[in-house]
Formats: structure tokens, sequence, C-alpha cells
């Protein structure tokens, strides 16, 4: 199999709606107690979210793809905000798992905080989600807080 990367900006982030809609429903069905967030989260919702940390810093994007065959294989998604770098969204299809594609993102994603001068690197990993720890233990990434949002419930 021969990979391509395609390096591009907020320009490309029609390029990753169809994964990012496979992405948050994996969390919608991972997630023990937001559930009902994920499901009505559209993409046009993480679109301007993403479009406004671009417009206060930078946004990077790295898809990869099948050279052979076009088919698309995943997307990262990072953003610098002064000094700190925040890999945004990663996916990989699951097709293409197991060929290092995850890595390549993160070496990449790495070099481009490095470019940008980022002095902090940071993800989240939704509850729900921590199988994808050792992965980004893998990269230095590692917990170092639990953040807990209050569910409101019905009355």
């Amino acid at each position: 199999m021969s990979l391509e990367y395609i390096e591009t900006n907020e320009e490309g982030l029609p390029l990753i709606e169809k994964p990012w809609v496979k992405l948050n429903k994996l969390h919608s069905t991972l997630s023990p107690f937001f559930s009902a967030e994920y499901e009505s989260k559209t993409f046009i919702d993480r679109k301007n979210e993403l479009l406004e940390k671009a417009k206060r810093g930078t946004l990077k994007i790295f898809i990869a793809r099948d050279a052979c065959t076009g088919e698309f294989a995943g997307y990262c998604v990072c953003t610098v905000n002064g000094t700190v770098g925040e890999l945004d969204s990663i996916f990989v299809e699951e097709a293409y798992r197991k060929h290092d594609i995850g890595n390549e993102f993160m070496r990449r994603s790495d070099i481009f905080f490095r470019s940008e001068s980022v002095k902090k690197q940071i993800l989240s990993v939704f509850a729900g989600n921590e199988g994808v720890m050792r992965f980004y233990n893998k990269h230095n990434y590692y917990q170092k807080y639990i953040i807990l949002e209050k569910k409101e419930t019905a009355k």
C-alpha cells in the first residue's frame, strides 16, 4: 500500500466531514454519560469551533489517502494558539489502521508544533475512549487532569 499525505489549512475542513461524522458517532457510542450531546452535534458545529480557533491562531490539517485507489485513509487536525499546540481531532479509517498512519500524523503534528514554537502540546480523550491511551502514551502524551462535567438531568 502506498500512502500520500496532504497538508492543508481551514480550507480543507470540508474534506474531513464524513470521517468526522464517523468519529463523532464512535464517541456517541462509547460515551457513558454524554452520548446525547455527541448525537446532537453536527459537523457544522465542529467546523465553526475550529474556524474560531483558526482566527485566534493557526490551523493545520493532515490528510492521508491511498495513492493507488485515492481512498481517504485518515486525518489529523491541529491548532496553535499562542504557545499552546492542540491535537484537536485524529481519525484513521478502520481498513487503514495498523499501517502507521496515526504515528505519521503524530510525527507531522510534532513537526508543525515545533515550527510554531509551541511550549505545550495538549489533546483531549473523551471518557469511554480510553483504549487510545496506550497510543498517545507512546508519543509522550500522558494524563494530567481529569475534568468532570456536570450532566444536567431532566426535572
